[in-house]
């Protein structure tokens, strides 16, 4: 079976959807890794800057109003999250999951384990 995978349109779709909810930006790794797998690096930069632009399309009215409030709400790290909404740390005791270290940490090993993933598993050169 003949696979198809056409950059332009995912990364449009997936610029789409990153406008409305911004959850959509966890496929993000995967998308990146189909590029770089069945496309050159040109057409992957490419859709990227697509993808881009689009979201400075969408985001041009705010950014032409308050570009300094839009950039800081629309990637506000440092939001604190409330604990009884909270479904996997429902273990941790309240003041620390609240505090910013533990937010850190937990950004930190995701990272760090995506990494590991993408050295492992998603490189060519894995063994």
């Amino acid at each position: 079976m003949y696979y198809c995978f056409r950059p332009r349109v995912a990364l449009l779709l997936h610029s789409a959807a990153v406008s409305v909810k911004m959850n959509v930006l966890l496929y993000a790794p995967s998308i990146l890794v189909l590029l770089l797998q069945y496309h050159s690096l040109q057409t992957t930069v490419e859709s990227i800057a697509l993808a881009g632009i689009l979201q400075l399309a969408v985001g041009l009215p705010f950014l032409l109003h308050n570009p300094w409030a839009y950039l800081k709400m629309s990637f506000d790290l440092g939001r604190k999250f409330i604990h009884h909404w909270s479904v996997n740390f429902k273990f941790v005791p309240e003041d620390i999951f609240l505090s910013s270290s533990f937010s850190l940490a937990l950004l930190s090993l995701h990272l760090l384990l995506l990494l590991a993933l993408a050295s492992r598993r998603w490189s060519s050169y894995a063994t």
